[in-house]
């Protein structure tokens, strides 16, 4: 956005911000200042200004959202005297929010989502004048390559067709479509002449100098065509059939193969298809939509199968020669950046779906032989009978055939035979319609299924889905009332069911998953919703009911029934999830420091890094409730990494102050174990503030020292080469042994505050363990910082048994880091 004319009203709200925020990010700007937003909008469709500084409503046809800055909330406001008034609003707020969880959500998706947005290109003036001036681009296409290209009623149709009109539908630029024969030829005859072509991924580029190839508009999975029956491995694999393009060079090392002599080229997927089936090549490598057209037919269903091995996908994109125009490529490219994944989605099923296969008359009668001579004999037989009779009958049957057919396709899973979630919302609203009955809408859960997945196969995992399912059928028609039940399938292990009173009293006795043959535990968790408001959505309703399975842990209870308590928690839940990122912006998330005392040579020795969060609403927020929420829904990563640079900011300030630092612990959450780049992360923060691996100190709970320990220890023991201390945390709190001292890698012991706490109750046994635990890692030259300490009579225990390091309120609670930085001057 540098060097750009800026259009804002003056002496206004607006003007002010933008104003803060382009010193703030070093934007450089012209400003031209309006008296209305209605001068700004104008000017700006007159090019007379290149952005317009406005508030974030002002939405205008032909105009895009290119930033937003200093977002604000909105309020209701009213006079002092109407309190009442005002309660009642809130009152009502807070309904909407119960009602509907995800409410604030889904208006964020109606109105300010993308597609709020006009995703027309943002074009330069440069860019308009070269459209005015040259009007039209030509686009070649490759000939009968369904569902890609293709004639219909003669005129060209297909997927790369939709996809241009999309193109052409954003801007005055004309393109004109023609099939070619030689790709090659046709770019050289002109520098505004593109190809749509296939950059088969990573793995491909085009022939290097001679070619511009634009950014990819779409891509397509790929899939491994082989016969029947058959296996693929890597060394039985002699040769793979791919489709050849005149425009690239392959360099993609393809699965199975090792040399580029094992790579048969040919000039269709078909001829790929009918390599593999005629056994000149082992197996195939195509595209998923090519593939499924081809698969209609008889000879291909009945001796080949599309497998999804392969992990390349197949990257479509505009190609143009070397030497076309700069500006053009610009358009180009914000043309294809302007197609929303949503467009893209909609143009692939049109073309990609319901497409029926042409087979040759050839194909027709060698796949259809015996159907054709049975035919010609019924033929015959309703000649005898009574031609036109018969044949109404037949194309009845047929149409109603169809017609079911079409039926289950829309409403019917697949996999299950049950309803989709969709059909399903439509069939209970008509039943709460017509029927007085007190209803449940109950929620199954199948627990344990991405175990399946994972050590038996998809496969596996699709059989119990089926299994469960059909335990749910058995149970609807083992009912007199059965017809009354619905049944539906969400997603992979999801299920619905809508039942009467009775119902549920018998079906919560039926065990959904008996006699799976499988050696292996596997449970269902349910969650039920009692319908008393008929006027709710249906899906808020089955929100409800998954609310209800949520709150259901593995190994406890099985059901779960929704309360209003839930879903206060849940609004809670979602507030913390949609406030904590303009909360680290906004500073709202600060470090407190607890202090670590030696009581014996009476001095701070460093102290641990806890967060606070300020919020403007809620005020006051305890960690314990928002790092819950947070772990939850994997953004404790985030956080974690807020705190440790908020703590290497303030370390560098101490230093810089002091000359030295004494050393501050931070807290690391387990699943930061689970990344990749842990160790590199935490050496570049402390680098970027020239601080020494030991001045932060890392804190790991003794839980995170149970799980996947190979892993764990391999990476805790690479962090303290690196030159960190590493603490065990809450030792004594879970699943601490002796055993884990011998091989963990430790540098410091925290002794859980539970401890202290049986020490003030005379605890022996307690006193005993606390005295024997110092001993032991003093012998093993592990230090111990001992938590939780409050009392004197805690602090003389401790230095008896040579405990010398404290952690808590008897010395300092955590306090701000100005007082932390007081206390340590002190």
């Amino acid at each position: 956005m540098n060097n750009k004319k800026v259009g804002m009203l003056k002496d206004s709200y607006q003007m002010l911000t933008w104003t803060n925020y382009a010193n703030k990010n070093k934007i450089k700007y012209t400003p031209v200042y309006y008296n209305s937003e209605t001068e700004i909008v104008q000017a700006l469709k007159d090019n007379k200004i290149d952005l317009a500084a406005v508030g974030s409503i002002s939405l205008h046809k032909g105009m895009r959202v290119v930033d937003r800055f200093n977002q604000e909330p909105f309020y209701i406001v009213t006079g002092k005297m109407n309190g009442k008034f005002m309660a009642e609003v809130d009152r009502a707020l807070d309904e909407i929010r119960n009602d509907s969880p995800y409410f604030q959500q889904h208006l964020q998706d109606k109105y300010y989502s993308e597609s709020a947005y006009s995703n027309q290109p943002l074009l330069t003036k440069e860019e308009n004048e070269y459209i005015e001036r040259y009007k039209e681009i030509v686009v070649g296409l490759k000939a009968d390559s369904i569902p890609y290209s293709y004639k219909e009623a003669h005129k060209i149709t297909g997927l790369f067709k939709g996809v241009l009109d999309l193109m052409g539908g954003k801007s005055k630029l004309s393109i004109r479509i023609e099939y070619v024969s030689d790709p090659k030829k046709f770019l050289e005859e002109g520098t505004n002449r593109f190809y749509i072509g296939n950059s088969l991924g990573s793995g491909v580029s085009t022939v290097k100098g001679k070619y511009w190839h634009s950014n990819n508009i779409f891509s397509v999975d790929q899939v491994i065509v082989k016969r029947k029956n058959t296996s693929i491995s890597q060394d039985k694999v002699s040769s793979v059939a791919v489709v050849k393009d005149a425009l690239y060079n392959s360099q993609t090392k393809l699965l199975y193969v090792n040399s580029d002599e094992q790579i048969k080229k040919y000039d269709s997927v078909k001829e790929c298809m009918e390599a593999v089936r005629t056994g000149k090549v082992d197996f195939a490598i195509n595209d998923i939509y090519s593939v499924n057209y081809y698969m209609q037919s008889k000879r291909y269903a009945d001796s080949l199968a599309a497998v999804s091995e392969y992990n390349e996908s197949s990257a479509y994109c505009l190609l143009a020669s070397a030497q076309v125009n700069d500006i053009l490529k610009s358009v180009v490219n914000k043309l294809i950046s302007s197609i929303s994944d949503e467009e893209i989605d909609n143009v692939c099923v049109k073309y990609s779906s319901g497409i029926k296969y042409n087979a040759s008359l050839t194909e027709r009668i060698e796949d259809n032989l015996a159907l054709i001579i049975l035919g010609i004999a019924i033929a015959i037989l309703l000649i005898v009978l009574g031609y036109v009779v018969i044949s109404k009958k037949t194309n009845a049957l047929i149409q109603s055939k169809e017609n079911e057919i079409l039926r289950r396709k829309v409403e019917i899973d697949k996999l299950t035979g049950l309803y989709n979630i969709d059909i399903f919302y439509e069939k209970v609203a008509e039943r709460l319609r017509i029927s007085d009955e007190e209803f449940y809408i109950m929620n199954i859960n199948i627990n344990r299924l991405k175990v399946v997945n994972d050590i038996y196969g998809i496969e596996e995992g699709d059989e119990l889905i089926k299994h469960v399912a059909d335990r749910l059928k058995m149970f609807r028609d083992s009912q007199t009332d059965g017809d009354n039940i619905l049944l539906a399938r969400m997603s992979d292990d999801n299920f619905f069911a809508l039942l009467t009173k009775e119902q549920y009293d018998l079906i919560k006795t039926f065990d959904l998953v008996d006699d799976y043959h499988l050696k292996i535990n596997i449970t269902v968790r349910t969650g039920l919703y009692l319908v008393d408001d008929r006027t709710l959505p249906i899906n808020v309703m089955c929100d409800r009911a998954q609310i209800a399975t949520d709150t259901v842990k593995e190994g406890m209870k099985k059901v779960g029934i929704y309360s209003r308590q839930q879903g206060d928690q849940l609004i809670f839940e979602q507030n913390i999830l949609n406030d904590i990122n303009g909360a680290m912006k906004q500073g709202q998330i600060v470090i407190y420091v607890q202090p670590k005392y030696d009581v014996v040579h009476k001095k701070i020795v460093g102290g641990e890094s806890l967060v606070r969060w300020l919020h403007p609403k809620f005020g006051m927020i305890p960690s314990f409730k928002f790092i819950t929420v947070l772990e939850k829904n994997n953004y404790i990563t985030r956080l974690d990494y807020y705190v440790w640079e908020k703590t290497c900011q303030l370390l560098r300030y101490l230093k810089d102050k002091n000359g030295s630092v004494l050393p501050i612990s931070v807290n690391v959450s387990r699943v930061n174990f689970y990344t990749t780049n842990l160790v590199s992360n935490l050496l570049e923060l402390v680098e970027k503030y020239n601080l020494e691996p030991k001045d932060l100190q890392l804190e790991i709970t003794e839980t995170v020292y149970t799980e996947e320990k190979q892993v764990i220890y391999s990476i805790i023991s690479e962090l303290q080469e690196a030159g960190f201390k590493i603490l065990m945390d809450d030792f004594g709190s879970g699943y601490s042994s002796l055993n884990m001292l011998k091989d963990a890698p430790i540098d410091v012991l925290k002794l859980d505050m539970a401890f202290m706490r049986n020490l003030d109750n005379e605890n022996e046994r307690n006193n005993i363990i606390v005295e024997s635990i110092v001993e032991l890692s003093k012998k093993l030259n592990i230090s111990v910082v001992v938590e939780g300490v409050e009392s004197e009579k805690q602090v003389n225990f401790l230095k008896s048994i040579g405990a010398e390091v404290i952690q808590g309120y008897y010395f300092s609670k955590p306090i701000p880091t100005d007082e932390y930085e007081k206390l340590i001057e002190e």
